[in-house]
């Protein structure tokens, strides 16, 4: 688990972390207020998904990326020389 952690992106590692204590909770309710958390989660997730996808395909991230100035190249760009 640790190795399969460590192989993750970064963003993952917190991700899973979260979705250990998400399950947890629900698993500490009653089962019907459980199977009821469990589809609002779910539906939740779907509605965020679903915004993330509208917001980028509306040119969201475009806008942010000029707005707060954030150069995404210049990582890549370093790996590249490193190489």
């Amino acid at each position: 688990m640790i190795l399969f952690l460590l192989g993750l992106k970064r963003i993952a590692v917190p991700a899973v972390a979260l979705g250990f204590v998400v399950a947890i909770f629900v698993r500490m309710l009653p089962k019907k207020a459980a199977r009821q958390a469990a589809m609002c989660l779910a539906a939740g997730m779907i509605i965020v998904s679903f915004m993330y996808i509208v917001g980028i395909r509306s040119g969201l991230f475009l806008y942010m990326e000029e707005k707060l100035g954030i150069n995404t190249k210049i990582g890549r760009a370093s790996c590249r020389e490193r190489v």
